[in-house]
């Protein structure tokens, strides 16, 4: 608006210089001359003619043409003025086209600002999505590998060959605790999960498990010989 109110002062102050101008190529050029004589008394004719029927005159009327002194500066005057109304309606024009376009780029900077926050959003659920997944898989791990100590525990208790450990120690048990804590098989080969420890451990204590037995009984019987 700024640049409006400007180009309207700058037409203001340079419209009697641009009629002037017009005025004097009017009567210094002849060929112009003609045309604007011809052009103000087209104009003084549809102006008479316009103003008689809104009086509501039905009758023709003879209408008077102008001298060419008065034609040449009424066709002057009218030509500056329409250069000047041309120029700042162009101008007011070319505003609008401007505020129109940044208004477009404001909006498509918005957008794009949007796009990527909703494109981040996505990427972080997704990521959040995932990290729930393996939570819950970390905690179904764990409760297996819980499940797993219990039972080799409970196969070395009734087997004489373990002592209940705290609770406190079979609830911090991870993925990979235990084959880590069960430590090397008697080949000195480390296991490579968990489950593979539990199974051989718990055969190892199956196997322990029967063999006090065996050994009592034999010992009863060499008492029973003596």
């Amino acid at each position: 608006m700024a640049s409006v109110k400007i180009a309207s002062l700058f037409l203001k102050t340079l419209s009697k210089p641009i009629a002037n101008r017009l005025k004097k190529q009017a009567k210094e050029h002849e060929r112009f001359r003609e045309l604007t004589i011809s052009f103000a008394q087209f104009l003084h004719r549809s102006e008479m003619r316009m103003r008689v029927s809104l009086l509501g005159e039905t009758h023709p009327v003879v209408v008077r043409p102008l001298n060419d002194a008065r034609a040449i500066d009424a066709g002057a005057n009218f030509i500056s003025e329409t250069f000047l109304f041309a120029f700042a309606a162009g101008i007011i024009l070319a505003e609008n086209w401007r505020s129109r376009r940044a208004a477009g780029k404001r909006r498509d900077q918005v957008q794009d600002q949007l796009e990527a926050h909703e494109e981040r959003l996505a990427q972080l659920s997704l990521a959040l999505e995932e990290e729930r997944k393996a939570r819950n898989e970390g905690l179904s791990r764990e409760a297996q590998l819980e499940k797993i100590v219990d039972e080799i525990v409970g196969i070395g208790i009734r087997g004489g060959f373990l002592v209940d450990p705290s609770p406190a120690w079979r609830s911090h048990v991870r993925s990979g605790d235990v084959a880590r804590l069960l430590g090397r098989s008697d080949h000195g080969v480390v296991w490579d999960s968990d489950e593979q420890a539990a199974s051989t451990v718990i055969a190892e204590l199956e196997k322990l498990r029967s063999r006090p037995a065996t050994s009592t009984t034999a010992n009863d019987s060499d008492g029973n010989k003596q």
